[in-house]
């Protein structure tokens, strides 16, 4: 389940604007306005951040070490083939909403894709079995599913240049 903790006296709402806590930076508070924001910052230290270490599959919203976080998700209701949160089951001291499918697309104003990714592996073996964030997902398969053909699953984890350069901008700003 997600939380909010609130100090006494205090009261927010899951969409309430909050101190983002970044576990990697010197000042860890940092207000975001939304999750596009928050997963951007994030990202830019998965993929730039030498001190951060993908083998041990960061979370895409606080860089704790999986299984500390875990993201659950489940289908959207009205649509076919979309998904959402599971906030229900998911886990993360920075548990916020956003919207999946355009956080799942990189552009100019929101260039970070990394979302939570059902493996194909682990689904099949366990269908209860949490989702991978996109930016951990090739080391996921390299520790996880070693004797698989990656090659197959490759494109689930590919992130485009323009995505790196953008993540890399805002990991010198940061």
């Amino acid at each position: 389940a997600c939380f909010i903790c609130e100090d006494e006296g205090e009261t927010r709402g899951p969409d309430d604007v909050y101190e983002f806590q970044c576990t990697s930076c010197a000042s860890p508070a940092v207000p975001f306005e939304n999750g596009p924001t928050a997963l951007a910052h994030i990202g830019a230290h998965i993929l730039h951040d030498p001190r951060v270490n993908r083998a041990q599959e960061p979370c895409g919203l606080c860089l704790r070490p999986a299984p500390l976080c875990q993201f659950f998700l489940k289908r959207s209701p009205g649509t076919a083939q979309g998904v959402t949160f599971d906030f229900d089951k998911s886990q993360c001291i920075n548990c916020m909403r956003f919207s999946y499918k355009p956080a799942s697309v990189s552009t100019t104003a929101s260039p970070c894709s990394n979302v939570p990714i059902i493996c194909p592996i682990c689904v099949e073996i366990d269908p209860h079995s949490p989702a991978i964030w996109k930016y951990n997902l090739e080391a996921h398969f390299t520790s996880k599913h070693s004797t698989v053909d990656r090659n197959q699953f490759s494109k689930l984890w590919e992130i485009p240049q323009s995505e790196r350069v953008q993540l890399k901008e805002i990991y010198k700003r940061r």
